[in-house]
C-alpha cells in the first residue's frame, strides 16, 4: 500500500483543487504530513484523509473556513 500521497494525487483522490490544498496549509487547516526540504513538494498521508474528508464536508454544510478550524480543534 501507498504510504504518501503528493498534492496531486491528494487533490485529485479528494476532488479539490491544488490551490485549495496550498490554502489550507497557508491558513493552518490542513497541513501535509511532509514538506521535501529542497523541493518544497508537499506529501500527505492516508491517516490524514478522514480528516481532510471532514473538512470537504463541514464545507459542503456551509460552514466557513474559520469556524471548520474552530471545530477541529476541538475535536482534537
Amino acid at each position: 500500500m501507498k504510504n504518501k500521497f503528493s498534492i496531486g494525487e491528494m487533490a485529485t483522490l479528494h476532488g479539490i483543487n491544488i490551490t485549495t490544498l496550498r490554502y489550507y496549509h497557508k491558513i493552518g487547516l490542513f497541513k501535509p504530513a511532509e514538506i521535501e526540504e529542497n523541493s518544497n513538494y508537499r506529501y500527505y498521508t492516508i491517516d490524514q484523509f478522514e480528516k481532510l474528508n471532514m473538512i470537504n464536508y463541514l464545507k459542503y454544510l456551509g460552514i466557513s473556513l474559520q469556524e471548520i478550524n474552530s471545530i477541529l480543534d476541538k475535536r482534537n
